[in-house]
């Protein structure tokens, strides 16, 4: 009011003739309004009765902090400018973990595609080795009562051990077209059995073939006088597969620790044998030297029943034989394989019921009973994934 009565007088004042009753009114209106303001400011009448009561506050809180609403009107903006900076890390963080689980996907896709090309090429490599597999598995299931067998004399086992005798014997007698005995040539005992099979099998008008890796130990198996005719594993295949060489039905043929061998050599010449009612016998040292035909022996020694030692002492088995290759595969599991691989692991089945039934047929000519090996069961595949 004192300001709207002020601008007023002030009007009156400027203008010219105003009439001087309407001067007074105006300033005594002024005046009026002016002499009702308070000779103290509020702020300063009330500010002793402010201190008073801050005072018994806080003599009633008992010296204890007094919470505001302007505490906690300050702490909630604290609290909330505090979780908007933590909302805006975490949505840095989540950018982040984005673009690196974005980059580990595309890493892991990368690796997997490169181990899925890398399990192809592989299994691809290893196909032929594994056709190598099958191929002496095959020859193992084949049984031969007429022509394999060899008939050894108490007489010429006499100078013997019993047991190393009782296991001549038993190796001589296999009628299997493939016999798999541990044993070798640095063993003085494993030496004189060999020379006791060559002079039985010369009894009989059967011819002894000695093929070994590399022609030192073929010339050592000569100057031992183990065999009619010795060569290189190599070049026999070689003299087959030119059909320069045929056996007589009857031989027998000895590949001497063939681990070095090329898997396939060894396939074809115990099929060749097979196929002219000639036997194999795998003489192997299992010293813990591995080679290309490792995977073969090794699968062919844990499916064939039959494997026997010419050793003095029992050779253990070597455990660190290299996997074959039908082993790894399977293990991937057969709907993952190529076709190839497919029909290649069915005709393994069937390679490997054909040995049981080998020696099932041969335990009961024996006058043996193997209930558990009937000829015509068809789950006796050899359990691929324990090997």
């Amino acid at each position: 009011m004192i300001e709207h009565g002020r601008a007023e007088l002030n009007t009156l004042l400027a203008t010219p003739g105003a009439d001087e009753l309407d001067l007074a009114s105006a300033r005594a209106n002024v005046a009026f309004h002016i002499g009702r303001l308070p000779q103290q400011p509020p702020s300063e009448q009330f500010q002793q009765a402010l201190f008073d009561a801050q005072a018994a506050r806080a003599a009633a809180a008992g010296g204890r902090t007094i919470v505001t609403e302007h505490d906690i009107a300050a702490a909630r903006g604290d609290a909330e400018r505090t979780d908007l900076a933590v909302r805006a890390g975490l949505r840095d963080r989540q950018e982040t973990l984005r673009r690196e689980l974005g980059r580990a996907d595309r890493d892991v896709a990368a690796a997997f595609a490169a181990a899925q090309t890398a399990t192809t090429d592989t299994l691809t490599a290893l196909l032929d080795s594994a056709c190598c597999e099958v191929d002496l598995l095959r020859v193992a299931g084949h049984i031969d009562f007429d022509r394999v067998p060899l008939a050894i004399g108490e007489s010429a086992l006499a100078p013997y051990d019993p047991t190393l005798a009782d296991r001549l014997k038993a190796l001589a007698a296999q009628p299997y077209s493939i016999s798999y005995t541990r044993g070798t040539l640095t063993d003085p005992e494993t030496v004189a059995a060999l020379h006791t099979l060559r002079e039985a099998a010369n009894a009989n008008d059967r011819n002894v073939l000695w093929l070994s890796v590399t022609e030192l130990e073929a010339d050592r198996a000569d100057t031992a006088g183990l065999a009619d005719t010795t060569a290189t594993i190599s070049r026999a295949y070689q003299q087959i597969s030119d059909q320069q060489w045929s056996l007589p039905p009857g031989s027998i043929v000895i590949l001497d620790n063939p681990a070095d061998a090329d898997p396939a050599h060894l396939a074809h010449i115990a099929q060749h044998a097979a196929g002219s009612g000639s036997r194999t016998i795998i003489v192997d040292p299992t010293t813990g030297h591995h080679g290309p035909g490792s995977p073969a022996l090794h699968l062919l020694a844990s499916t064939a029943a039959w494997t026997t030692s010419l050793a003095t002492e029992d050779m253990l088995v070597d455990l660190a034989a290299p996997t074959p290759a039908v082993v790894l595969a399977n293990r991937l599991g057969r709907n993952r394989l190529s076709e190839p691989w497919r029909q290649l692991l069915t005709a393994y089945d069937g390679a490997a019921r054909g040995v049981r039934s080998a020696h099932r047929r041969h335990n009961l000519a024996r006058g043996w009973r193997t209930p558990s090996l009937g000829l015509d069961d068809h789950e006796l595949d050899v359990d691929l994934g324990d090997m």
